[in-house]
């Protein structure tokens, strides 16, 4: 485990690695600037060769000072962290060629039919995070990929004959970075050094359920929570299925007639007899069970 004081003195470490480079690049990079900002009056030498240097570097690169994080903004966010995410830090080294954490995996998904969110605690997960290169070297974009594994206390599903543990991390622990990896997002924070918004987003990432897009084939929210119920629309409670038209239902949502369970929603009172039943007609907008209307020979 890195303490929050470690963690800050390896993040103080790498901001100086980074003013390192500065101090040796940052100068060739605002030379050439200006010499293209008077092009006029330089010559055709001078400007490709302004231009060159600039080329060089290359888009990847961020070529404005680095703006390091206060003691004060870093326990901020730190603490925000932990108090978000159940977040403990593990490990990195001052270059920032890997980091090892953990925290809470909980999935939402919004019901819509009773405008209430479903929320799943998946437990806790250690998260490895591989750069292609060392983060502290330079303002450099770099790649990155995530592997997270269970820590322990979690509660897995049995999905295509294996254990699945989030519906996001494939069955080789790879998480699924999405969006993130996105040069402008993922590689700006590389660019920047910034460790806080790398966990800040694959934190989130643990976070996030789209079923739209499983990293684990079939693995939806419902292997968690079970389905929903076809007459409340909630999860909890104890689920069976309804005799008659076979779907999902609480048994608090049904009701027993001859020692089976129907759901609420097709079962009707006789207007004859008055008995509650689920195979009934419905004359004139009144339900008749089907042995009244047998017997009264109702026609239907």
């Amino acid at each position: 485990m890195l303490t929050k004081e470690k963690f800050y003195g390896q993040y103080t470490i790498g901001c100086s690695r980074r003013k390192k480079w500065e101090n040796e690049h940052l100068p060739v990079i605002d030379t050439s600037y200006k010499t293209l900002e008077k092009a006029r009056s330089r010559t055709i030498r001078e400007l490709s060769s302004a231009v060159n240097t600039l080329a060089n570097y290359g888009d990847t690169y961020y070529r404005e000072p680095l703006k390091a994080v206060s003691r004060e903004g870093f326990d901020s966010l730190y603490d925000g962290l932990v108090k978000k995410h159940d977040f403990t830090m593990l490990e990195m080294d001052e270059y920032v060629s890997t980091i090892m954490f953990e925290s809470r995996a909980v999935i939402s998904e919004k019901n819509h039919q009773t405008n209430t969110n479903l929320t799943v605690d998946l437990g806790l997960f250690k998260t490895r995070l591989y750069f292609d290169d060392y983060v502290s070297s330079s303002p450099r974009s770099v790649g990155l990929s995530a592997v997270s594994t269970p820590s322990g206390e979690n509660n897995p599903r049995n999905i295509g004959g294996k254990s699945c543990f989030h519906p996001h991390i494939g069955p080789n622990g790879g998480l699924c970075l999405g969006g993130y990896l996105n040069p402008r997002l993922s590689g700006a924070d590389t660019q920047k050094f910034d460790i806080m918004s790398i966990l800040y987003n694959v934190c989130g990432l643990l976070c996030r359920y789209n079923a739209n897009s499983l990293n684990w084939s079939g693995a939806y929210i419902d292997n968690w929570v079970g389905q929903k119920c076809s007459v409340c629309y909630q999860f909890d409670g104890e689920q069976i299925s309804c005799e008659k038209t076979k779907v999902i239902i609480h048994k608090d949502c049904s009701e027993e007639i001859d020692g089976k369970f129907y759901s609420l929603n097709c079962i009707k009172k006789c207007s004859v007899c008055e008995k509650t039943t689920p195979y009934y007609f419905t004359i004139n907008n009144k339900a008749i069970c089907e042995v009244c209307q047998e017997k009264e020979e109702i026609k239907v």
